[in-house]
């Protein structure tokens, strides 16, 4: 909360956190962006597989000192694909507000924002309509933001938040 506290520009906090979980402020912008529970648990499967737990390790430790290791998040679940879908789908884990830990932990996230959506500072967002209009869709981020954005920088923000551009930078 420091750190947060020192930044004098507009903060921004990602969380994987129901929205019930936080402080909930009239100052204060949310945002969520949903996807498919199938799309959820799949990118939720390769991030483990790609996490570098060594460095989390490390990372995590600078930042609060000695404590569980995010391996041991992985280590129960499941390798082959149809195996993991299946675990996503019935585990019972207790979710521990870094997961989603299987589809009803992601189920209950989304519906604590579904069910504030009439709140005029909740917006939801989907991850298929930044898929199908990526410009409009970050059009709708900026207004609700209340970002001003050149007109002609736009191609260039749009491009660069296109998934080829960022498999481009994956070192």
């Amino acid at each position: 909360f420091r750190l947060l506290e020192e930044q004098r520009h507009r903060r921004f906090i990602k969380t994987h956190t129901p929205l019930d979980g936080l402080p909930r402020l009239p100052s204060v912008t949310y945002i969520t962006m949903s996807r498919h529970p199938l799309d959820v648990a799949l990118s939720y499967r390769d991030h483990g597989e790609n996490l570098d737990s060594k460095r989390l390790e490390a990372l995590r430790t600078t930042a609060s000192g000695p404590g569980e290791s995010e391996e041991s998040l992985f280590e129960d679940e499941p390798k082959e694909r149809d195996a993991y879908l299946r675990w996503f789908i019935d585990n019972d884990l207790v979710p521990r507000g870094s997961g989603p830990y299987g589809l009803a932990d992601y189920c209950n996230q989304v519906k604590t924002y579904w069910d504030a959506r009439g709140e005029k500072n909740v917006h939801l967002f989907h991850y298929t309509d930044l898929w199908n209009d990526r410009e409009s869709e970050m059009r709708r981020v900026a207004t609700v933001l209340g970002v001003t954005i050149a007109e002609e920088r736009w191609s260039a923000f749009v491009e660069a938040a296109g998934l080829d551009e960022m498999r481009s930078r994956v070192d």
